[in-house]
């Protein structure tokens, strides 16, 4: 029981701002090679070593980031966009090497590459405020 949390590395070329929360994936599961080549580190990864990617939890860490109403009389409308992701890693720990952009199979993965739950949402910076 293990997921893989992709997120986006400062100074990359991802569309996303820097440090948000981009993908999840089964730690078992190898997550492309897109991502692990990762020449322009662009991406960087962090386990949760006690949490499924299917836990609820988990999953809402790629709710997008959401103002208001588009027009509070028509909320079918839904909500104005502010960006594409609300949770952020900013808060992790610094590795000397820089640990967090290399991808590791989780069983070959630094053990400061590995988080428990309580950890994640100590590092997790949530943009809405909430």
């Amino acid at each position: 029981m293990a997921t893989l949390i992709c997120f986006s590395t400062p100074g990359g070329r991802l569309t996303y701002d820097d440090h948000d929360i981009v993908n999840i994936h089964d730690a078992a599961a190898f997550p492309g090679k897109a991502l692990v080549a990762n020449e322009g580190g662009d991406w960087s990864f962090l386990y949760i070593v006690d949490r499924e990617p299917t836990d609820p939890e988990v999953r809402a860490l790629l709710a997008p980031w959401e103002g208001d109403l588009i027009d509070p009389n028509e909320p079918e409308l839904g909500r104005e966009m502010l960006g594409k992701r609300r949770y952020t890693l900013q808060n992790l720990p610094q590795t000397p090497d820089g640990r967090y952009r290399k991808y590791h199979p989780l069983d070959e993965a630094p053990e400061d590459m590995k988080a428990v739950w309580s950890a994640v949402l100590v590092a997790m910076h949530d943009k809405a405020g909430a």
